[in-house]
């Protein structure tokens, strides 16, 4: 950017140092979705090769129906918000994106069947069709439920926070360079989720993304007092 001339991006990098608590508030970025994006990043060889479900119950389930409810998920955490405010919603959304985790250990540790079967009907949207009537495990649908729920709801709070955090003067150069920072954990935890699961099996797996959750929480308790005040002037 030096060499380009071009100072905008580290402009706004050196506004958002100005700020006191500019790096622990980086570090709350790269965690907070650190546990959820752990137990994701090996969901689907989990479900299929785990817990050998059918390739088109998986994809109804986790894909169409996780999708609806990630969005749902998404515009309820929104409403939630504006009634708790952003440190609280942070921390409420934090902690059932972790207790979500062990939703997949309850279904590795007990199997299939644990809650009986649904039949989905036969359905053309257009854009997505299932052919005909579909059976899905009645566990499998409330785990992903669950999750995908918590999961939009914590994105809600987590770009509320993204948001906040930027100064009006750089606002796209600061939202752009904070959620790239943002993805720092997910690309990181592929590999390492693989040697993990083969190495210590699936129930420990999950309780494990479960325990990467914590850290988050405990920054973002320490830092409740400037996240409140980002809620009350919305400046960093």
């Amino acid at each position: 950017a030096r060499r380009a001339r071009f100072e905008t991006p580290m402009a706004g990098l050196r506004d958002y140092f100005s700020h006191p608590g500019a790096a622990a508030m980086l570090v709350l970025i790269v965690l907070y979705k650190l546990g959820d994006a752990f137990a994701g990043a090996l969901l689907t060889p989990f479900l299929l090769k785990g817990m050998a479900y059918a390739s088109a119950e998986v994809g109804v389930v986790n894909k169409v129906i996780g999708l609806w409810l990630t969005i749902a998920g998404a515009l309820a955490g929104g409403f939630v918000m504006l009634r708790l405010g952003l440190w609280r919603a942070l921390m409420a959304f934090g902690v059932l994106q972790m207790a979500s985790n062990l939703g997949f250990w309850w279904l590795a540790q007990g199997g299939k069947g644990q809650l009986g079967t649904a039949v989905l009907p036969a359905f053309d949207w257009g854009f997505v069709q299932l052919s005909q009537a579909t059976s899905v495990d009645g566990a499998l649908l409330a785990v992903v439920a669950v999750e995908n729920l918590s999961g939009g709801m914590g994105t809600a709070a987590f770009l509320a926070l993204l948001m906040a955090l930027c100064s009006q003067r750089y606002t796209a150069t600061q939202f752009a360079l904070l959620s790239a920072f943002a993805s720092v954990g997910r690309v990181w935890v592929g590999p390492l989720a693989g040697v993990l699961a083969e190495t210590i099996g699936w129930p420990t797996f999950f309780v494990a993304s479960t325990v990467l959750a914590l850290p988050a929480l405990a920054l973002l308790w320490m830092l409740r007092s400037p996240i409140r005040a980002l809620d009350v002037t919305g400046q960093p």
